[in-house]
């Protein structure tokens, strides 16, 4: 998975079957789309465990800083608000966060 990310890139694992992957200078949503289809692309390969062929599905939330948060926490409550969103969709897929307005119109 390392092959699709960059030296300046951070991969941590958060908890359960969740990860954190943290891009430093990413352009914008587009790019950040990229590398997580890259990432989802990479995971979704079927593996051997113990002769059996495994496959497991990857959904990915995505938020930027700051358009979506200024410290770790909001970032990640973003993230996790839009991996939700992918899971809900059809898995396998990626979710920029977009924040909800509370403007009633």
């Amino acid at each position: 998975m390392t092959d699709e990310l960059r030296f300046a890139d951070s991969v941590a694992r958060f908890g359960g079957d969740e990860f954190v992957v943290s891009l430093s200078n990413i352009r914008d949503r587009e790019a950040a789309s990229l590398v997580a289809q890259k990432l989802i692309n990479r995971l979704r390969q079927p593996y051997q465990l113990q002769g059996n062929e495994i496959e497991i599905g990857i959904s990915v939330g995505i938020c930027i800083y700051p358009d979506n948060g200024d410290s770790i926490d909001s970032l990640i409550h973003s993230a996790d608000s839009a991996m939700y969103q992918a899971k809900q969709s059809c898995g396998n897929s990626s979710r920029v966060f977009e924040k909800v307005s509370s403007d009633k119109v």
